[in-house]
């Protein structure tokens, strides 16, 4: 289980940090394909108006939070790492923090995607799904990690 479980962290953690450069959101007919890292580039460029938080990590705006691709290129390379790490050590208590870490991704994706669900004229793109997806499997092979 152990050595499953952390393959399946390794492979999850991949795929999160893929997500950042694929479609998040297009537009009407799939035009105006929007990354994560597209996200980013808007966010650190700011420019917040009133009432709004515009910053690398972080948009908000219109009454929209939204996740930019920087935190899903930082949570996928972590739990790389942590899964890399527990396979060079052996360790099984390191699933703890994949686990954290996972829900933190998780988290994060599933508020992009009420952002772009609550969004007229966008479509889900498949780098949301992506996102989603593996941040849940992230947290069922910390899980099989640490009970093997």
């Amino acid at each position: 289980m152990f050595w499953v479980g952390t393959l399946i962290l390794l492979v999850a953690g991949a795929l999160i940090l893929a997500s950042t450069w694929m479609a998040w959101g297009s537009g009407p007919g799939g035009f105006l394909k929007l990354t994560g890292w597209d996200w980013f580039n808007l966010g650190k460029e700011g420019g917040a108006g009133q009432g709004e938080v515009v910053n690398a990590f972080f948009v908000y705006s219109e009454g929209r939070p939204l996740f930019t691709g920087l935190c899903s290129l930082i949570l996928g390379a972590l739990i790389v790492l942590i899964a890399l790490l527990m396979l060079l050590f052996q360790s099984r208590g390191l699933g703890g923090v994949a686990i954290l870490f996972s829900i933190f991704a998780l988290g994060m994706a599933v508020t992009n995607l009420t952002t772009i669900l609550r969004t007229d004229g966008i479509s889900v793109g498949m780098g949301t799904i992506i996102f989603i997806a593996f941040s849940f499997l992230g947290l069922v092979g910390g899980g099989m990690a640490m009970s093997g």
